[in-house]
């Protein structure tokens, strides 16, 4: 082939190219592989549909960190179709926040461009996913976070397949997409977002725990059960505006757990007026739905509603149970007013005059005649039984009368000798029945002459009322140590007056044992005392 001259290839380089087939693009597509980018923060957005809403509480550490040794763990992105922007994925939010927050500060550029983690895009319900689990398995969510995120991911799959998700279908769709969550937690999740965030959403974002948000959540069902109670006196739609308008008081930021004795009594307050149900027995029918629901016991087979229905048909139907008193009182068996005994008076004494009985109280009808039906054989034997208990009650009133009734005996004095010879148990008094020591005082002659010879008179010392004390010189030792030779001094002291016995007829049992112990005492303080002074006139 003969070469083509210099002129002949100048002529075909300057033909012009074939026309374009294809229209002109701006950008190139993004990849479809997981690949390195290089990226700077204006081309990186956060994801709008973040479930993470409160401030990560490692917040400052991560800034520390990111400060120090730069950023090790780089955020993944990915791109959606036609937008120019990359959105962080499965977490990273915080980080993306840090980093501008440190590139203002301090200008350097390995704050500012970096790479990142692309990966593909594959919808948005796999983003939110993404988002939940990677923050989830951190531990680093709330409840009410981690609920409005299974929400909207509901949602998002309902959009998707044009159909409404049960409970057990949005687990296995969450489980496929990389977020576990179990059944119970779904069906508490969806109610806390439904019923209770428009309520509280303060305490809810402040760390609601998900053990505060089901006590919330049964007392919410026992309410809602006992307003459904009450057909006529209430309507079902009015329970919702209710429930916000005495849950919305205790909406306060900052707050993570609720104050229940005062949340409880605002709740039966709100039933009682607009049910007109007493305020107790709301209070025991909410008591009674809340303990039986969580030992899931069926509630009208263990009768949770049996005061609120008693209630209920006595303001419906006000005549259709008169009016009783329980326990009822006992009938008597021959028809007529039941007998009381009187207890007999002590003897020696003139008997007390009883008081006078109103006649027209007696004429009173008892209230078990104002029942309807007659009384069953159970009853007569429960009236047969507390007629009984009512006998051995007056025959216990009637003895401790007599005890009381009866003269006490003297206490008896602890003299020095007496104390020093008699040391062994005391011996009780022959008459047990009457408590009679031997020497009291059994008339009111005997008790006056002896209170007269406790009277103060002129002392006369007598040649046996001295009393002699030992007392030891200090420059001795004591007798069991020395010898025979050595001769005690003698002194005299005061003259101690004979025992007389105390007049204690009017005191009961107790009364005489303390003032047998406070004499004993006394006895003990007068020997103490004499030791002393003797040991102090040895000394001197």
């Amino acid at each position: 082939m003969k070469r083509p001259s210099d002129q002949q290839l100048r002529e075909r380089l300057m033909q012009p190219s074939p026309k374009r087939q294809g229209q002109p693009v701006d950008a190139m597509t993004p990849p479809d592989q997981e690949m390195a980018v290089w990226v700077t923060l204006d081309m990186l957005k956060p994801y709008e549909h973040n479930p993470r809403q409160v401030q990560n509480p490692k917040y400052e550490e991560i800034k520390a960190s990111i400060r120090a040794a730069g950023l090790k763990h780089k955020p993944p992105v990915t791109q959606r179709p036609g937008e120019k922007h990359y959105t962080i994925c499965d977490g990273g939010n915080t980080r993306l926040q840090i980093l501008r927050e440190l590139y203002e500060e301090t200008g350097e550029s390995r704050f500012h461009a970096f790479y990142a983690l692309y990966r593909p895009w594959q919808s948005e319900v796999k983003m939110l996913t993404g988002h939940l689990s990677e923050n989830d398995n951190r531990g680093q969510l709330l409840w009410i976070e981690r609920a409005k995120g299974v929400v909207d991911a509901k949602a998002m799959y309902e959009e998707e397949s044009g159909n409404t998700l049960s409970q057990r279908e949005l687990i296995k769709r969450l489980a496929e997409d990389g977020y576990q969550v179990a059944q119970s937690h779904i069906s508490k999740m969806l109610y806390t977002v439904e019923h209770l965030l428009p309520t509280l959403p303060n305490t809810l974002y402040s760390g609601l725990g998900r053990p505060q948000v089901e006590k919330l959540i049964s007392y919410r069902e026992a309410c809602r059960l006992l307003w459904e109670r009450c057909t006529e006196e209430v309507t079902p739609e009015g329970f919702g505006e209710a429930w916000h308008q005495t849950m919305a008081w205790f909406d306060d930021e900052g707050q993570t757990e609720m104050n229940w004795s005062i949340v409880v009594d605002r709740l039966c307050g709100m039933l009682a007026d607009h049910t007109g149900v007493h305020f107790n027995v709301c209070e025991l029918t909410l008591d009674n739905i809340v303990t039986y629901r969580k030992r899931r016991w069926d509630l009208e087979e263990h009768q949770a509603f049996e005061a609120l229905d008693v209630e209920l048909q006595q303001m419906r139907d006000p005549d259709a149970q008169p009016p009783s008193l329980y326990p009822p009182l006992p009938e008597p068996a021959t028809g007529g007013a039941p007998v009381v005994k009187v207890p007999a008076s002590a003897p020696g004494r003139e008997p007390q005059s009883q008081p006078q009985t109103d006649p027209q109280a007696e004429q009173l009808p008892s209230p078990r005649t104002l029942s309807r039906d007659a009384p069953t054989d159970d009853e007569r034997a429960e009236s047969a039984e507390l007629l009984r208990l009512r006998e051995q009650v007056a025959a216990l009133e009637r003895e401790k009368q007599q005890l009381s009734e009866s003269p006490s005996p003297s206490v008896p004095v602890f003299s020095e000798s007496a104390s020093e010879a008699d040391s062994g148990p005391m011996v009780a008094p022959a008459e047990e029945a009457c408590d009679w020591p031997e020497g009291a005082a059994r008339t009111e002659a005997e008790r006056a002459a002896r209170l007269e010879g406790l009277t103060q008179s002129r002392w006369e010392e007598t040649p046996g009322s001295a009393a002699t004390v030992t007392i030891w010189p200090a420059s001795s030792a004591c007798p069991a140590s020395t010898s025979s030779s050595w001769l005690p001094w003698r002194h005299r002291c005061s003259p101690v007056r004979p025992p007389r016995p105390l007049p204690t007829s009017g005191l009961s049992k107790a009364s005489r044992m303390s003032l047998a112990h406070c004499v004993f005492v006394s006895v003990n303080w007068c020997r103490s005392s004499l030791a002393g002074a003797a040991s102090a006139a040895a000394t001197w």
